[in-house]
């Protein structure tokens, strides 16, 4: 990993991960599932991505936990994205949940997202790569 954690957790327990597929309604992509084998969540500081937090499949804070995560971005993100990071504005990291670009990373900016009570568009988001391995490797520390 180009850029290591800030804060490094445990791995994800199978029970968790199996939480989270029940919830999305399929089985996790593969790079992003093994990335969570070996690091449940947590904190990434100074990358050129801007990613702040990984969200974590345990037993953590809400503002660190997908399942909160989830309940927050309800209705607000397309329903084929998966919430799984955010930057330090408050932006998203998210992973495509549908077979054409399954596993695929995207960045969701909320500063353009649909009005309250509209349903989401596609308008704030854009593709950043194929998959969440590639994504985390592709990452550059940014020296102050």
């Amino acid at each position: 990993m180009a850029v290591p954690y800030y804060q490094p957790q445990q791995p994800a327990s199978a029970q968790n991960l199996a939480r989270l597929e029940e919830r999305v309604g399929r089985t996790l992509p593969a790079s992003y599932r093994d990335h969570l084998l070996q690091q449940d969540g947590g904190r990434m500081d100074n990358n050129d991505q801007y990613l702040h937090t990984v969200f974590s499949v345990g037993d953590v804070k809400p503002i660190a936990s997908i399942f909160s995560r989830l309940d927050t971005f309800a209705g607000r993100v397309p329903e084929w994205l998966l919430p799984v990071a955010r930057d330090e504005g408050g932006n998203l990291f998210a992973l495509s949940l549908r077979e054409k670009d399954f596993g695929s990373v995207w960045f969701w900016d909320h500063e353009f997202e649909a009005d309250e009570g509209e349903p989401p568009t596609e308008d704030n988001i854009r593709l950043i790569t194929s998959d969440w391995a590639t994504f985390i490797q592709s990452m550059n520390p940014i020296t102050i």
